[in-house]
């Protein structure tokens, strides 16, 4: 099952306004993530990053992201291009659904 889809953006208050009023999606959450599990998930040391959740009226996700900080400028060519970031399943067993 399709759990969301991430976008990385330049300006987070530009994004939210255009998805709401475009899209009509609400933010359901905002919140900036940092510290040692999103470092290691994303392999950047100290990185703080924005993320907005959005929702249309089924619940379908739309996850906004902003890079406030990156220490390295070669992992921010990569992984804090504006664009699509990453989509996101949810399964019940990951074993199987590779199989």
């Amino acid at each position: 099952m399709l759990r969301h889809t991430g976008l990385v953006v330049r300006d987070m208050e530009k994004a939210i306004s255009f998805y709401g009023d475009n899209f009509k999606l609400k933010v359901a959450r905002d919140m900036v993530e940092s510290g040692t599990y999103i470092s290691k998930m994303l392999s950047l040391e100290d990185v703080k990053v924005r993320t907005v959740k959005m929702l249309d009226e089924r619940e379908n996700c739309l996850e906004l992201l902003n890079f406030l900080n990156i220490s390295s400028p070669y992992a921010a060519s990569l992984i804090s291009d504006v664009g699509c970031s990453h989509i996101a399943f949810t399964g019940e067993d990951v074993d199987e659904l590779y199989s």
